[in-house]
C-alpha cells in the first residue's frame, strides 16, 4: 500500500512509520539492496529514459531489468508467440528445394 511513495509525499506523523515498515519488510522477506558505482552517464541515462516511457520510478525500472534479465525464457515459446501475433505462417513463402539433402559438416 505504501510500496513506492516517497517519505516526502507523506505527512510528517507517517514518515517515521514508512522507514519502519520497509525496514521490517526487509528482513521479513529478506529483499537485497544493492549500489552500482562508476556507470557512465550514458548508461545511467537509457534506464531514466526507459523509466520515464514505461510510467515507472528509475528505482522501479532499475527492478524490472534486473527481474527481467534473470527470470529464464523459453526461446521457442518467445518465437511461436511472435508468429502467432503475426497471423501465424500465413503469407509464408517457403522456396522449393533444389539440391539433394546433405549432411551438415560440423567438424
Amino acid at each position: 500500500m505504501l510500496e513506492g511513495m516517497r517519505r516526502t509525499h507523506l505527512p510528517r506523523i507517517h514518515r517515521p512509520l514508512l522507514a519502519s515498515i520497509s525496514d521490517s519488510n526487509q528482513e521479513a522477506i529478506g529483499m537485497a539492496q544493492i549500489l552500482v558505482r562508476g556507470l557512465d552517464e550514458q548508461v545511467k541515462q537509457a534506464p531514466v529514459s526507459r523509466a520515464a516511457a514505461n510510467g515507472r520510478s528509475m528505482e522501479a525500472e532499475a527492478r524490472a531489468i534486473l527481474t527481467e534479465a534473470v527470470e529464464s525464457r523459453n526461446v521457442a515459446l518467445e518465437v511461436m508467440e511472435r508468429v502467432q501475433a503475426d497471423d501465424g505462417l500465413d503469407g509464408l513463402v517457403v522456396p522449393e528445394r533444389t539440391d539433394d539433402a546433405r549432411w551438415a559438416d560440423i567438424g
